[in-house]
């Protein structure tokens, strides 16, 4: 079990990197169903941010349930806008990309019967634009893309 918890014992030194089992991710996914105002964090619209995304998990499970509130291929598009991801680890990003390129797929085979290459890689695209190699401790370093305006912004700069 400790294995699927680390990738070595250098990386939880240098690093503190140890990853959260999946039901773990679940059960606290679970705890925000609802928002205070009644509205799902899940919905179109809804930003996340995972500042340290590791193997990308949380990523999957959150990209799993903004998947279910969507009822297009177009929706599902926006689904992956709204969720960034940071990793100081370059094949965490990697991963995380993955763990949200699998739920996209998934989620287009089994609602939307839409898989193709040129739909995949537009996903990718987006993937590629929102999931991002940085230290998130130095924001100031770090530059998003905001598809709503179309203009990339400086971590440090958005409000918190």
């Amino acid at each position: 079990m400790m294995g699927n918890l680390v990738k070595s014992k250098d990386r939880v030194r240098k690093h503190a990197e140890v990853f959260t089992p999946i039901h773990i991710v679940k059960q606290m996914c679970d705890l925000i169903d609802q928002e205070e105002d009644g509205t799902t964090p899940w919905a179109l619209g809804k930003t996340w941010l995972e500042p340290a995304c590791g193997n990308g998990v949380f990523i999957g499970e959150i990209v799993r349930r903004k998947l279910s509130c969507c009822n297009s291929f177009r929706q599902g598009l926006d689904a992956l806008k709204d969720v960034y991801a940071i990793d100081i680890q370059p094949d965490n990003v990697q991963q995380a990309r993955c763990q949200a390129l699998g739920q996209f797929t998934l989620w287009c085979v089994e609602e939307c019967h839409l898989v193709n290459i040129d739909n995949l890689r537009h996903a990718c695209d987006i993937l590629d634009t929102n999931f991002i190699v940085g230290d998130f401790l130095k924001p100031e370093t770090i530059t998003i893309f905001d598809w709503k305006t179309g203009h990339e912004l400086r971590l440090s700069d958005i409000a918190r």
